[in-house]
């Protein structure tokens, strides 16, 4: 007999509130205009270490999350426009983009390394790592031309911020939840 799996991801959650109200303010906006799905509603802005996988205890996980947690260091982060993936289809996904820092992309790749064997289906970020806050998911071709076209005729953001904490994120109800956050050292 199986027991009950639940889906999870690990990320770092967005704590700043200026960047968590833009955030809303821009998924929701895109919503409206596009017919997209409004990410805002259904996960809290966060950049992502680990893709969803599925497990029915994480009892282990969470105690080596706390462990990766008093190893690290917060470390300052700045996101600064936008990018997209795109899939071969021409659609994709379009995010707020995380300025390159050799600082930050040791900090993610040991992370990352640390995490990736747990979970049913060993779900792993592509290499190079490219951190990001999704603000428009599975959109069609058309669409992500339009949101793409859209975004170029408003301000770029900018915004400074501190990576402060691992987040364990739960799906309940047809919406990630925080599960428990992991602060790291200050």
């Amino acid at each position: 007999m199986r027991h009950k799996t639940d889906r999870y991801f690990v990320g770092h959650l967005i704590t700043d509130e200026v960047v968590a109200r833009y955030y809303k303010h821009l998924t929701t906006n895109l919503s409206e205009r596009f017919g997209i799905k409004n990410l805002s509603l259904h996960t809290p802005p966060h950049l992502t270490l680990k893709p969803p996988f599925e497990s029915g205890d994480t009892a282990l996980f969470k105690e080596l999350l706390g462990e990766i947690a008093g190893e690290e260091r917060s470390i300052p982060l700045t996101i600064e426009g936008f990018g997209s993936f795109t899939q071969k289809d021409g659609g994709g996904i379009v995010y707020l983009a995380v300025r390159k820092s050799g600082v930050i992309q040791a900090h993610a790749e040991r992370i990352v390394d640390r995490i990736a064997e747990f979970g049913e289906g060993k779900n792993l970020l592509r290499r190079p790592l490219t951190l990001h806050v999704s603000v428009a998911r599975f959109l069609s071709p058309e669409d992500m031309g339009h949101v793409q076209e859209y975004l170029k005729n408003i301000s770029l953001p900018q915004f400074d911020l501190v990576l402060n904490n691992i987040t364990l994120f739960r799906h309940i109800s047809g919406r990630w939840e925080v599960e428990e956050v992991f602060p790291l050292l200050g």
